[in-house]
């Protein structure tokens, strides 16, 4: 592993450590809680709206319909308790299984010409309540605080016989909620009913209602809750079953389980369809019926039988709604009555262990931190936390359809906060290092390359840092007998000369995606390959030095015709393992390269002179792109300094602008030159000597041609293997 991703690794671990102890401690914190609680809240609007609830429940509702209808009758709301009475009567007659009135009556009506402890409506009430036997009244306990003005009225005794008939032994002492006040139906009424309920529901922190407590603690007892009471008939709850936080309670033919949260309440699955009935409905049934009508009625008899059935209000002015999952407007009964079919079809929504939370977000931190820190792909840096994130939310969404919760906020909190800060960190890392490769790289390398390089300019960067060994083509230019022009013109013409000479060089070793090394006078030193990875360098750099013979004829054309001197340049490029990196002093760093493959570029460069021809390559370059130019093979050398010979090559141009007689000299000079090396002077004279007809006056069949006849006069020493051998650079 290199010095860049060991670095980045370093970084990683060190922001993962970090982020993973601000992830724990949030995972604890009460607002993560609510925010969790939030996407639970979507996940029921999303997939429980259209769950209906158990077919066992009916829903009678005072709505806005009712209050209408019912007006002419009785007047605006309230009505008279006898429009109850005869609702109970009804529905008894009808064969309902219970009746569960959502609905207080905990005061007497006001008797105005008697002196009867019961008003008329009061009595009916009463009377359908006790004939019917399965009907259960609402009770409310709460706790209020403490002041100067209500301390007479907290924590008063309950009724003697309210605590007999309906009182719940205590839990073992569990933590449920403990109420100080309390509002009950009137004596008469609560003790003829089958059961109470306490509807009382308080809504979490935000204002929504999502859990009920289904037993309320008032003085030494426990009281059930309205969706809760049907169920413990006559029946004491076995709380010896206790096992976390479930509590079993026996029914006469099937266990029912209650789900209670740490807070001994128990979260409402709710249910977002219920089989409604207007109430006004189906009081308008009930008058056809008394009058002998059994045709057309609002609501068949039938639909209430065997059913449990909630009574409640559902209009704005009854003022019994409640902000939940489903909507800010929810009839208040939708609760008790979801909390009742949860109960008898343990439909209850189950929450995964809480050590899940702080897991999940420290495992997303871990791969959020790796993907930013250890990913080279952009997209993949992005998509790959998203991509988990997105799988997550689809396996949370699929558990809820099976009851149960996962957590989603943590997950999101984590990716969020790793992305930040994440990239926060890397963009200033990462900007200090972007600064550093401009400043070092943006003299040497065109526009669109640096932008490449920053891409990722750790990795690029961190390699010349250190310094590195690396293939490249080395390529070396120099103007022949600049000296002596420079002394036989003015200055300033001398200057725009190579100004303008160096500033079209560049141009197209920047457009080749080259990097210019330097200037050393008028010689260019350029390579190939570095700051990014290119397999086709050798190409690049020969492509390079064509594209400057032809741009140096034009202007030599346009310096003809403002008086200014011909240039002439030599070439030379090498393709060869040299060192690469930021070397000099801290006052002043280059990228460059050095080692032998750079000293035989410029050794090349100086031997174009020997062959006169502008651009020589060496062995090594010519193998990598013999198949895209027509090169001339020009002699085996030894130059000073090396110890072995190598071929070279010149370069001609590509096969597409090579007419046939070049071609037919590049082939004539192969075989010229393989006989030379074989010390067959003779026949390498004779094909030198065709050379010389198709072309008079080419200068290395000439030089080649002089060697052969010396060679014969004066054969080389043994051994020799036809490399000539130069003393001067």
């Amino acid at each position: 592993m290199g010095q860049p991703h060991l670095k980045k690794k370093r970084y990683a671990i060190v922001l993962a450590i970090i982020l993973m102890a601000i992830m724990a401690t949030i995972s604890q914190s009460q607002w993560l809680v609510f925010l969790e609680l939030k996407t639970v809240d979507v996940r029921t609007h999303w997939l429980r709206k259209d769950i209906p609830a158990p077919s066992d429940i009916v829903l009678i509702l005072i709505d806005e319909a009712s209050l209408d209808s019912m007006q002419a009758l009785f007047g605006r709301w309230p009505w008279p308790r006898k429009t109850f009475a005869n609702i109970i009567k009804f529905l008894s007659e009808c064969g309902a299984k219970s009746i569960l009135i959502d609905v207080l009556f905990t005061e007497r009506q006001l008797l105005k010409y008697t002196d009867s402890t019961l008003s008329e409506d009061d009595r009916a009430l009463v009377v359908s309540t006790r004939n019917a036997q399965n009907v259960y009244h609402s009770a409310q306990f709460t706790y209020d605080p403490e002041d100067e003005y209500n301390l007479s009225s907290l924590n008063r005794p309950l009724p003697t016989q309210f605590v007999r008939k309906f009182a719940q032994k205590d839990l073992m002492g569990k933590r449920f909620s403990t109420a100080n006040t309390y509002y009950l139906p009137f004596r008469e009424l609560y003790l003829v009913s089958k059961g109470i309920g306490v509807v009382s529901i308080l809504p979490d922190d935000d204002g929504v209602y999502r859990r009920v407590t289904h037993f309320t603690k008032y003085g030494q007892y426990l009281y059930p809750s309205l969706s809760l009471s049907p169920l413990l008939t006559n029946i004491q709850p076995d709380f010896k079953g206790i096992e976390n936080i479930s509590v079993t309670l026996p029914g006469k033919k099937v266990q029912h389980q209650v789900i209670f949260d740490s807070d001994y309440k128990s979260y409402i699955n709710m249910y977002g369809k219920f089989d409604v009935y207007s109430f006004g409905g189906i009081y308008l049934s009930l008058m056809k019926i008394d009058q002998g009508i059994l045709t057309d009625l609002p609501v068949s008899p039938e639909v209430f039988m065997g059913k449990t059935i909630f009574i409640g209000a559902s209009a704005s002015g009854v003022k019994d709604l409640k902000r939940t999952a489903l909507g800010p407007q929810t009839p208040g009964v939708f609760l008790h009555a979801s909390a009742y079919g949860n109960i008898i079809t343990d439909d209850f929504l189950r929450f995964s262990p809480d050590v899940l939370q702080p897991a999940i977000m420290i495992v997303m931190v871990a791969l959020s931190v790796t993907a930013f820190f250890l990913l080279d792909s952009l997209i993949l840096k992005i998509l790959l936390p998203l991509s988990t994130l997105i799988l997550w939310g689809l396996a949370a969404l699929i558990l809820f359809t099976q009851n149960l919760s996962i957590p989603m906020a943590g997950p999101v909190i984590a990716v969020f906060c790793t992305y930040v800060v994440s990239l926060s960190f890397l963009s200033v890392t990462e900007g200090r290092e972007r600064r550093k490769i401009k400043n070092v790289l943006g003299q040497y390398v065109a526009p669109s390359v640096l932008s490449k390089v920053l891409e990722n300019p750790t990795e690029e960067f961190m390699r010349a840092e250190v310094g590195s060994k690396e293939e490249l083509s080395i390529f070396f230019s120099d103007i022949r007998g600049f000296s002596t022009l420079a002394e036989r013109h003015p200055v300033e013409k001398v200057v725009e000369l190579l100004n303008n000479y160096l500033s079209a060089m560049t141009k197209i070793i920047f457009d080749k995606h080259g990097t210019l090394d330097k200037f050393i006078g008028d010689a260019i030193v350029a390579f190939w390959g570095a700051p990014l990875r290119d397999d086709r360098h050798p190409y690049r750099a020969v492509q390079s030095a064509i594209e400057m013979q032809h741009a140096l004829s034009d202007m030599n054309q346009k310096n003809k015709r403002r008086n200014l001197p011909q240039l002439n340049v030599g070439i030379g490029i090498h393709t060869d393992h040299v060192i690469l990196g930021n070397i000099g002093s801290y006052r002043k760093l280059d990228y460059t390269v050095i080692g032998d493959g750079v000293n035989l570029a410029s050794r090349l460069e100086g031997l174009t002179k020997m062959y006169n021809t502008p651009i020589l390559i060496s062995q090594s370059t010519y193998d990598r792109v013999r198949d895209d130019f027509s090169c001339r093979v020009v002699d085996y050398v030894k130059v000073k300094g090396k110890q072995k010979p190598i071929r070279v090559y010149s370069v001609l141009g590509t096969p597409s602008n090579v007419d046939s007689d070049v071609l037919k000299i590049i082939n004539l000079t192969e075989t010229a030159f393989d006989k030379y090396v074989h010390r067959n002077f003779k026949q390498a004279e004779n094909i030198l000597t065709q050379i010389l007809t198709l072309k008079p006056k080419d200068y290395l069949a000439t030089l080649l041609l002089f060697r052969c006849r010396e060679y014969q006069l004066n054969p080389p020493l043994e051994p020799w293997d036809g490399y000539y051998e130069y003393q001067t650079k």
